[in-house]
């Protein structure tokens, strides 16, 4: 790839509309190429796959993209990303950048921003706001941390079930579940039960879009 030629986009974002307009903007330069479109986290893959593409416009509400993981997986394919949402700048957010990323780009921003951002990535750049800067320095999030068993009454608990319930799912008693309960909430630094559940919910926001 020569130094003047276009920066290669592969738009991915479930919503015509959207790759319908970054197509008809990035058709007025002559700095950008819209190669291909995806509309899910597969199709991604199956483009990149059949494409060179320099740059992923990543919708992180699109269906597969349900974590980090998914952010990765398409990192490692040596696409550049930059991120695409109407979500707030959050940890969540933070912790898919981090999984490979290099920009975030609110979609209640200009398509220049869009195309400015392109550009600096492009060049080996990262496109951040102070926001994200900061929940970028952070340390991971607890959850992140938690061991198997943690985990798994954690997931019991944030679907609703009681800590009885929860026992009687693993087939443990109930005492070590108030105690892995406790260690939880301590770690995700909460009150109540009530709060690990309202903690997961934000978490799960990927997989409800």
């Amino acid at each position: 790839m020569t130094s003047n030629a276009p920066i290669r986009l592969l738009v991915a974002d479930d919503h015509p509309i959207v790759t319908q307009g970054m197509q008809r903007f990035f058709s007025t330069s002559t700095e950008h190429s819209v190669e291909a479109t995806a509309t899910c986290v597969s199709e991604v893959l199956d483009r990149l796959a059949q494409h060179d593409i320099d740059i992923v416009i990543l919708d992180i509400q699109m269906p597969g993209l349900t974590g980090p993981e998914a952010v990765s997986t398409i990192a490692n394919t040596g696409a550049k990303i930059i991120l695409y949402s109407l979500m707030a700048e959050d940890a969540m957010v933070a912790s898919l950048a981090k999984a490979g990323a290099s920009g975030f780009v609110s979609k209640t921003a200009s398509l220049d921003v869009l195309s400015e951002a392109t550009g600096v990535v492009h060049r080996g750049g990262t496109f951040w706001s102070e926001t994200m800067d900061k929940l970028l320095s952070e340390k991971d999030p607890p959850h992140l941390k938690f061991t198997a068993r943690e985990l798994e009454i954690y997931e019991l608990l944030a679907l609703g079930n009681t800590p009885k319930e929860a026992a009687f799912e693993l087939g443990i008693a109930t005492s070590t579940v108030y105690t892995y309960t406790e260690r939880i909430r301590q770690r995700l630094e909460v009150a109540s039960i009530t709060e690990i559940v309202n903690y997961a919910k934000s978490w799960r926001k990927l997989d409800d879009s």
